[in-house]
């Protein structure tokens, strides 16, 4: 059976609202512009940017957690590791995540991958190792 993530997602309401916002103007505009396919054109539009930008940006991040649900500790922590070099080398995606990754996360995916390293790390009995990561993320 696979073993839950602990994860945690602090949510930064103003990006949150600021995309609700944006589809209660996009919605009657896509529905004057292209008719009554419109509302479901801004959907598609929507899921496609977030899905696409997470598979896509952060899938080093996605396959980690999917390696972590399947109790695959070092392949988990291999990812999160790329994730982590990833984000640190394109700082710009982590802070603008709101808007490039669609996602109103408080916490950026360098502190998540470093969290989610230590995660890893405990399972692999490597707590020293651990707690340098999730202090790092802290910092």
């Amino acid at each position: 059976m696979a073993r839950k993530m602990p994860v945690t997602f602090e949510i930064q309401w103003r990006y949150l609202l600021l995309q609700l916002a944006i589809f209660i103007v996009a919605i009657p505009v896509s529905d004057v512009i292209l008719g009554l396919i419109g509302p479901l054109v801004v959907y598609l539009i929507y899921l496609a940017w977030l899905f696409g930008s997470l598979n896509i940006l952060a899938r080093h991040q996605m396959a980690g957690i999917r390696y972590y649900k399947r109790r695959k500790w070092s392949e988990a922590l291999a990812r999160f590791q790329r994730s982590q070099a990833f984000f640190e080398q394109h700082p710009w995606i982590d802070r603008y995540r709101q808007v490039i990754l669609m996602l109103p996360s408080a916490i950026s995916f360098h502190e998540m991958a470093l969290i989610n390293q230590g995660n890893c790390l405990i399972h692999l009995n490597r707590g020293l190792e651990a707690r340098r990561a999730v202090e790092r993320a802290r910092a």
